[in-house]
């Protein structure tokens, strides 16, 4: 077995990665030691792939150890795992090599040249507010989203927007 490491130089630079120098066949596993941002790059480098579905799919599994300020899936999935959070723990789980789906959402936005793939949540409002715009003050650490989440209640803005839902369900690899 051989292991690969790259380190990300700026931002988008996994998605470019995982868009353009991964061949098929070439790896069984690509993991991210990062936050949530880190692994939606790889999700979206993989998902903009025109051979995603031949090639990568089911061939390519996403491991992830936390070491952002959110790591909002390596909660969720160390949870539905029932393995304690930390950093030994999703290590764990990606040596185990035991894969389980993901709800990957694909989005088309009006300011957005191309589709965004979401694996979490499509947030908006007041969550996507403090998710996103609390980065100014990153230095806080963890506990920013609550302090930016404070101020947006004290100082409330209005959310403007229009949702149209225009797919379809898949359940169980049957559209239903």
């Amino acid at each position: 077995m051989e292991i690969t490491v790259r380190y990300t130089e700026r931002a988008h630079h996994a998605e470019e990665i995982c868009a353009k120098d991964l061949q098929p066949g070439d790896y069984d596993c690509v993991v991210a030691v990062s936050g949530d941002g880190l692994i939606h790059e790889i999700v979206n480098g993989l998902c903009h792939r025109a051979d995603w579905l031949t090639d990568f799919k089911d061939r390519v599994t996403i491991g992830f150890i936390p070491g952002g300020t959110g790591n909002a899936l390596a909660s969720s999935v160390l949870k539905h795992t029932n393995e304690n959070y930390g950093i030994q723990e999703a290590a764990f789980l990606v040596a185990k090599g035991r894969r389980m789906l993901m709800d990957v959402t694909e989005l088309d936005g009006e300011y957005e040249t191309r589709k965004i793939y979401s694996f979490l949540s499509t947030a908006w409002a007041i969550i996507g507010d403090c998710d996103i715009n609390s980065e100014a003050i990153r230095w806080a650490g963890p506990i920013r989203f609550t302090l930016w989440g404070v101020m947006r209640v004290l100082f409330m803005q209005r959310y403007m927007g229009c949702f149209n839902f225009n797919g379809f369900y898949v359940k169980n690899k049957k559209e239903v």
